[in-house]
């Protein structure tokens, strides 16, 4: 391997996280596009795209893009929700603020600089030894975005109490 090609390896396997973050909003904001490629190539070669299918089932028994059974892709689940707890909370939020018909949204690094920009503390009532979790100052059930400007830090207890109000409607209460 040459010192270029081995210096961008060493790169990428530094930054991962970043790259990751990088793909998932740029399929995000390309998602029309991307699937209309993904159209086009399976209209002009649809038996290519079934073997390519078919070999990825092959290498990959227990992902969730082949055919194993359901007890396997909940067992696969499972491994990765337990691997990963933020990554699957912040999943989560994501697919209830999409059936709720938010507007807008954030990735996981926005969030971590929200929580970093609170101290790790609750934006109500500041306790730091809890855990937070995401709070739509604005809520979702009238009609707040998922976008990472009307989201703040806050623990359990205070985002029970506020339930559907504002964030200014609770704390003048």
């Amino acid at each position: 391997m040459t010192s270029r090609a081995a210096y961008f390896k060493a790169w990428r396997a530094r930054n991962l996280e970043r790259r990751l973050e990088y793909d998932r909003a740029y399929r995000f904001a390309h998602k029309e596009e991307l699937n209309e490629k993904q159209r086009a190539r399976y209209e002009a070669s649809p038996e290519r795209a079934t073997a390519r299918v078919r070999r990825r089932q092959a290498d990959h028994p227990d992902h969730h893009h082949g055919g194993s059974s359901p007890e396997v892709h909940r067992q696969a689940q499972a491994r990765y929700a337990a691997a990963h707890p933020d990554r699957r909370s912040q999943n989560d939020a994501h697919q209830r603020a999409r059936r709720m018909g938010a507007s807008g949204s954030h990735t996981f690094a926005e969030w971590r600089e929200k929580v970093e920009l609170f101290g790790g503390c609750c934006a109500y009532c500041g306790r730091d030894d809890v855990k937070l979790g995401r709070e739509h100052m604005v809520p979702l059930s009238r009609g707040g975005s998922d976008d990472i400007a009307n989201i703040v830090p806050a623990c359990g207890p205070c985002n029970s109490k506020k339930r559907t109000r504002t964030a200014s409607e609770f704390l003048a209460a």
